[in-house]
């Protein structure tokens, strides 16, 4: 008996969606279980490890002197549900924000320069949900990293242990370093976060 191309053709194509179904349902399907969100919010869309929980602990903000909220304070959100007070860095001159003031940001280039591409990082605070998103745009990553994160901590007040306790992710685009793209690097110091040498 012999099978018409057609056929072998159509079977073939069935197999091969079939194996695509299978590798996509063990690929993305069973991550689903393993990661815990806090809450919905249109960023856990495009962010996939914004909102996920860990091991990290929330300290006091008033070892930074920073205690209570004022017109002077933003609220920031830590992992595991509570707030910190931060100093409000919303107003500076070199801060960016949206016209409807959803998110905050401010790029930093190692040169003066108004090219997106020469950037080494941008900082992103999201005011809805409390929470920071760090981009790094340049290599070496453990560098554009470290300067991000020392940034951030200059801008909030808050020292290298409470930045570990907020709700941040740090992310790096796939022109950058394809590796990495698609992974929450964290906080340089941080429990979780991913070590590079010379951390």
């Amino acid at each position: 008996m012999k099978l018409s191309p057609t056929l072998i053709v159509a079977f073939g194509a069935l197999l091969l969606i079939l194996g695509l179904g299978i590798l996509y349902f063990f690929s993305f399907g069973s991550n689903a279980t393993k990661t815990t969100i806090v809450n919905e919010d249109p960023f856990s869309a495009t962010l996939p490890f914004f909102g996920t929980k860990d091991d990290r602990r929330p300290v006091s903000a008033t070892s930074q002197g920073v205690p209570v909220q004022s017109s002077n304070t933003l609220e920031v959100r830590t992992v595991t549900g509570d707030i910190l007070f931060v100093e409000d860095f919303t107003k500076g001159p070199d801060i960016i924000a949206e016209p409807d003031n959803r998110v905050f940001y401010v790029l930093y280039s190692s040169v003066t320069s108004t090219n997106p591409s020469e950037f080494d990082y941008e900082i992103n605070y999201f005011p809805s949900d409390r929470s920071f998103s760090l981009v790094l745009a340049g290599e070496p990553l453990a560098e554009v990293r470290r300067k991000a994160a020392d940034d951030l901590a200059k801008r909030t007040g808050l020292s290298p242990k409470e930045l570990c306790s907020i709700v941040a992710t740090v992310q790096t685009p796939r022109w950058v370093n394809e590796y990495y793209a698609d992974k929450n690097l964290g906080l340089p110091g941080c429990p979780g976060s991913v070590k590079f040498q010379g951390d």
